[in-house]
Order: structure tokens, then C-alpha cells, then sequence
């Protein structure tokens, strides 16, 4: 019987007496955007470009993974591209450590299965505060993140904020949070560096 009871709230979004409207939602078509991510079934890829106080643009990547490969991560894996096809240099990774002011810096990062990780990108990112296309290369796949209107962005993170990471099949929670597959993966271009 209490599995109908939670079917119901889960199908109703009745959560601890609140309801959660989860609408469908379509997204403002860009070109351009501080705001990029992929979506599938496999990973959640997330950038998006800050101000720094001083001015200066730093794009702040996020990865979600629901699987089972492990990979290195190196700054000459991620491609950011401005609207004449230019890439900055991104010379490292810096990963938050809870001190302010004194990140980890990193040439590389495992990616491990079932994990998130964030961190910035360390390079000189002027005239990237809008990146024109954003391309992660990962094993033998390249993803190809999708430009998003930064409000829709933050919509679309709070709900995947609300995605179970224990559950077994994420793609249930997809279907529930109207989460969809955005962007694109290929094969791997072999000599880009």
C-alpha cells in the first residue's frame, strides 16, 4: 500500500505536503551564451562564465557522471571557441577547496563513475564571456555542449539539483523532472590540440 502512496505523490509532485510544478518548458534559442550543457544518459556537463571581481571572465565547469568509466581530464581536452572560432589557452584546473582564496590546481582530473565534480578553468579568458561553442573531448567521444539563455539554465540546474544520484536508472528522473538530452556527442576528431 505505501508504494501507491509514493507512486501517487511522486506522479502528483507532492513531496512533504508541497507540490513541485515541474512544467514543460521549451528554451530560448541562442547563439551565444555565458551558459553551456550537455545532457544524456550518461553525463551532465555543465559551463558557465563568471565575472570575477576584478572583471575578468572564468568559466566554471561542472560534470556530473552515471556510470562506469574512468578517464583523465586535462585543460587541452576542453575547447572554448568565440564567435571568429579563436580558443584561449586554458592552462589548468582549479578545484574549490573550502579555503577561500586557495584552490587546487590541477594539470589533469580523474573522472570517476557515479561522481560530481566542479572547477574552474586558469586561463586568460577575455573576449570569452559569451563563448560562441564549447567542446569536451573524453575518452573517445567529443561532447558538444549546447548554448542556453542563462535564466533557463538555472532552471534547468534546480532540477537537476533534484535528480536522485542513488537511483538505478537515472532516466526515470529525467522523465519526471522533464529533464531532455541537449547537446551533441560524435566520435573523437583524432589530432586536435
Amino acid at each position: 500500500m505505501n508504494w501507491v502512496v509514493s507512486l501517487t505523490m511522486l506522479l502528483t509532485g507532492s513531496v512533504c505536503g508541497q507540490a513541485q510544478d515541474i512544467p514543460g518548458f521549451s528554451f530560448n534559442e541562442v547563439e551565444r551564451s555565458a551558459c553551456h550543457i550537455f545532457i544524456d544518459a550518461k553525463y551532465i556537463w555543465t559551463v558557465e562564465v563568471i565575472m570575477e571581481s576584478e572583471g575578468a571572465p572564468i568559466p566554471v565547469m561542472n560534470l556530473l557522471t552515471f556510470g562506469s568509466q574512468r578517464t583523465a581530464l586535462r585543460p587541452r581536452q576542453i575547447h572554448i571557441y568565440n564567435e571568429v572560432s579563436r580558443k584561449p589557452n586554458i592552462e589548468r584546473l582549479a578545484i574549490d577547496t573550502g579555503v577561500d582564496g586557495d584552490p587546487y590546481v590541477t594539470n589533469f582530473i580523474n573522472v570517476q563513475p557515479d561522481a560530481f565534480i566542479a572547477f574552474d578553468l586558469v586561463g586568460d579568458f577575455g573576449g570569452f564571456e559569451e563563448p560562441d561553442r564549447i567542446t569536451v573531448d573524453l575518452g573517445e567521444i567529443e561532447y558538444n555542449l549546447e548554448a542556453i539563455d542563462c535564466s533557463d539554465f538555472e532552471i534547468l540546474v534546480n532540477r537537476i539539483n533534484q535528480i536522485n544520484f542513488d537511483s538505478p536508472d537515472v532516466r526515470q528522473d529525467y522523465d519526471v523532472l522533464n529533464i531532455h538530452h541537449m547537446g551533441q556527442k560524435r566520435p573523437r576528431r583524432r589530432g586536435r590540440r
